[in-house]
């Protein structure tokens, strides 16, 4: 959060609002937002195992009729 001081986006804003999104795209929670919006937020997760890596995706959509 804050001015950005260097590289391609130097001189821009970073402004927050980070989301913490579940396995089933509900949102847990959303930081702040702003350029003044410098928060620490903490959150408990479960990880889960995920139904696929790389190039698998697209092989569970289609299981899945996506």
């Amino acid at each position: 959060v804050g001015r950005i001081p260097a590289g391609p986006w130097e001189g821009r804003n970073c402004i927050g609002c980070s989301l913490l999104i579940d396995p089933d795209g509900e949102e847990v929670l959303q930081g702040p937002y702003g350029a003044d919006a410098e928060t620490i937020l903490y959150a408990d997760i479960s990880p889960r195992e995920r139904p696929a890596r790389g190039c698998g995706w697209n092989q569970h959509w289609q299981r899945q009729g996506l």
